[in-house]
């Protein structure tokens, strides 16, 4: 903290302080050296690197990896089916970890800016939301899934 009140002080500008932000808020060092500055968010705009050291901000655009898809830097443990199997979406926060499954194998979906697994005739659900936290909105026809990210 010390350093980057010196470097506030030296470039007359407010100097964020690394080790002392978290997933919703940065603190600075304020150009006067002797006060702070805290940028408070409401929701999440970084997680923790995979490594826990430092963080990376929030990315919601989903990949294919390993066998399944998910999002690039969301808080939680999102993981959705790739097909071939029965597991439709897992999701893993702390010590806690909620599946949705179907009782037959799922086609490999399409992935573009969305999920879609086409043949979910069984699934129950008809909408979902949750926030930053990796799931955007699940919506459930008779035929058809589609799992989208908010803008």
């Amino acid at each position: 903290m010390e350093t980057a009140k010196r470097q506030a002080i030296q470039t007359g500008k407010r100097v964020e302080i690394p080790e002392r932000k978290g997933e919703a808020f940065t603190l600075y060092a304020n150009p006067d050296g002797k006060t702070l500055r805290m940028e408070l968010h409401t929701e999440p705009i970084r997680v923790k690197k995979a490594d826990g050291k430092g963080f990376t901000p929030i990315d919601t655009t989903l990949v294919k990896a390993n066998g399944v898809i998910k999002p690039n830097a969301v808080k939680g443990g999102l993981r959705l089916s790739a097909g071939q199997d029965k597991n439709l979406l897992t999701s893993q926060a702390a010590d806690a970890t909620a599946s949705i499954t179907t009782t037959s194998v799922l086609p490999e979906p399409r992935l573009n800016l969305f999920f879609i697994h086409r043949s979910v005739t069984e699934l129950v659900i008809r909408s979902f939301r949750g926030q930053r936290d990796g799931l955007g909105v699940i919506m459930c026809g008779a035929e058809s899934l589609l799992i989208t990210t908010r803008p």
